[in-house]
């Protein structure tokens, strides 16, 4: 994943993404990834980037977004995935 980030030519997101979820997939303990302050993020390909990551989450990892105003994600639609 590091040598995909300092490469000249940065490959696409999507693929950077899968890399990093490949990464997290073999990772044997439950853990959960804080993102405070999303409120922040102004820039569509970040959510884009965000809702790629949890539609694809692997099981054993958590995500918890603290924010002070609705993110610009697919709220229906992933809480309806929510088991």
């Amino acid at each position: 994943m590091l040598a995909a980030l300092q490469s000249p030519q940065p490959p696409p997101t999507e693929l950077l993404l899968t890399t990093l979820l490949n990464e997290i997939a073999v990772i044997p303990d439950r853990f959960v990834l804080v993102l405070d302050d999303y409120h922040i993020v102004d820039v569509k390909p970040v959510d884009n980037a965000l809702t790629f990551l949890l539609e694809h989450l692997p099981p054993q990892m958590h995500l918890v977004i603290a924010t002070r105003e609705d993110p610009s994600l697919p709220l229906a639609r992933l809480r309806a995935r929510v088991n």
